[in-house]
């Protein structure tokens, strides 16, 4: 039996009314999507020539603002008090811990507590051994008290007559000028004149200076190739190929250039550091001799030998009242024995009274672990507490950029986490005297006290330093992506009437971020900015035709 189709109210079959209305949909959705699919995969072309990049763009207008120029570094939020902990005197056996990882802690309590049955069996046994030297000593002393006393001061005379040629010898050397303030600063002058010499030399460097130059201008040269080859309009599968190499050719002149302009920089930031340091080494110099220096020195040697001279004749005067019975080693080892008894009992002591390792501040227990039954040793590192209330940033400032920087400077703060905050300012801690060898450099960790009330940060979270060293307020500023450097200067793409056009100006400082426009602009204007990649990355996401 045949089924019969079922039909609609007007007699067609409804699958054909559905066949239709879905078809008709399908070709209206093609017409209004088709062109949007297709803008999305075809790559965006601009319509100018000799553009200084190849991708998506943006306008941006002329403002006023305020911009730094420093040092850059980058650091991390830590703790801004930490603390290894250990016994300073005492070793033994754990009874109670408390280090253990994640673990809260507050100021004073109890993290560690060892068996002080144990450490007080060591003090007894101590005191009993200094209690036998002493009865030994006095015993020794006894039956040979003249011999014991000159052998004393015999060893003390010698020790007196060679403090007293020790001192002699220094009066004698200071006064040969071998190291006076003036010697001193008569070599750190010369010191000064050589590294100015040599900073003198390398900034008047022709053949660096013209190196450059000529790397500029092939790198120029492959970029305006590179642009023409973009810029023609339905290019073939040649042209395509012939764009690529020239894109290869112009970066790897990009590359050339950037290297010899980072080295030539960092060679002249090493001298002007030497000129530095040589130059505060001079002043240093000039202050103490201002200040009679070496007076003061002259006078406190002179005093040393006569201090030493009359100990020498101090004793001499003892000895010479003694008996010369010289049969005293039996004393001398019996004083040696009981000067090494009271040492232990004092270190006893210490160790007992050490014996309870309590936590320096409030905070949490970041590293180690210490259970009941363990032995430890007096310096053996047992964990780390981190007061994590407390925040603050750690930048990592290389060698060349230290000297510049002073201990209360205030600096300018921002961090990845918080993009679009207004920049926090803090103050650079304790500058540390040594730095860190790390991929072919010295850093030093800087640290920079701030107030991150209304920030969630969290240990670890990284950190943009700026240390301002001159900052201009109410200048014209651009986004320092919008400006670009040719043989003839900087230029921004001016926008006239729509079109951009490439217009020199004249640059001031910048941060990275914002660049100060001293000439070429006014407020108002806008310009043509590459479009930014990922937020807060600070690069365009199509430069020089690379993605």
């Amino acid at each position: 039996m045949t089924k019969k189709r079922r039909r609609g109210r007007g007699g067609k079959p409804i699958f054909a009314i559905g066949c239709l209305t879905v078809l008709a949909g399908l070709v209206v959705a093609g017409v209004l999507i088709a062109p949007r699919v297709k803008s999305l995969f075809t790559p965006t072309r601009p319509g100018w020539a000799g553009m200084p990049w190849y991708g998506p763009s943006q306008e941006m207008t002329v403002t006023r603002g305020s911009v730094s120029e420093g040092v850059s570094a980058f650091g991390a939020v830590s703790p801004a008090r930490e603390a290894r902990l250990a016994f300073e005197q005492a070793g033994g056996e754990v009874v109670s811990s408390l280090i253990e990882v994640g673990m809260p802690v507050t100021e004073g309590q109890v993290l560690v507590e060892l068996d002080r049955a144990a450490l007080e069996r060591d003090l007894a046994k101590a005191r009993a051994t200094l209690q036998d030297a002493e009865e030994a000593l006095a015993e020794i002393r006894g039956g040979a008290s003249d011999a014991a006393e000159s052998l004393r001061l015999e060893v003390e005379l010698a020790a007196a007559e060679q403090a007293v040629a020790e001192a002699r010898a220094a009066l004698t050397a200071y006064a040969s000028g071998g190291d006076t303030p003036a010697a001193q600063r008569s070599r750190a002058a010369q010191e000064l004149a050589a590294a100015r010499a040599e900073r003198e030399a390398l900034l008047n460097d022709g053949a660096r200076l013209e190196q450059i130059e000529y790397l500029q201008w092939i790198y120029s040269m492959a970029e305006v190739k590179h642009g023409e080859m973009v810029a023609i309009p339905n290019p073939s599968e040649q042209d395509a190929d012939n764009t690529w190499l020239l894109r290869i050719d112009m970066l790897a002149k990009r590359e050339s250039l950037d290297l010899a302009k980072m080295q030539y920089d960092m060679d002249k930031r090493a001298a002007e550091h030497r000129v530095a340091v040589a130059a505060r080494a001079v002043a240093a110099l000039d202050a103490q001799i201002a200040a009679g220096m070496g007076d003061i020195e002259r006078q406190k040697l002179e005093a040393d030998v006569a201090k030493a001279e009359a100990k020498v004749a101090t004793v001499q005067e003892a000895l010479a009242a003694v008996g010369s019975d010289l049969l005293g080693a039996k004393v001398a080892e019996a004083q040696a024995k009981v000067l090494k008894a009271e040492g232990a009992v004092r270190d006893a002591e210490k160790a007992l009274d050490n014996a309870v390792l309590v936590a320096p501040f409030t905070g949490a227990i970041t590293e180690g672990s210490v259970v009941p039954g363990q032995l430890v040793t007096a310096g053996a590192p047992l964990g780390t507490i981190e007061d994590a209330g407390s925040l603050r940033v750690v930048a990592q400032v290389n060698e060349i950029d230290i000297a510049r920087l002073q201990e209360g400077q205030e600096v300018v703060l921002s961090f990845d986490a918080f993009q679009g905050e207004p920049p926090r300012h803090g103050r650079v801690g304790e500058i540390p005297l040594y730095g860190k060898y790390s991929n072919g450099t010295t850093v030093f960790s800087v640290p920079i006290a701030f107030d991150a009330e209304g920030l969630v940060l969290f240990q670890g979270m990284s950190a943009n330093v700026i240390f301002p060293s001159a900052t201009k307020e109410d200048v014209l500023v651009v986004p320092a992506a919008a400006v670009f450097t040719d043989p003839e200067g900087d230029y921004v793409m001016f926008m006239a009437g729509g079109q951009p056009e490439k217009r020199y100006i004249t640059t001031g400082i910048s941060d990275g971020i914002y660049t100060e426009i001293v000439a070429g602009l006014e407020e108002g204007d806008v310009v043509n900015v590459p479009m930014m990649g990922p937020r807060g990355s600070g690069m365009p996401m199509y430069y020089g035709g690379m993605y």
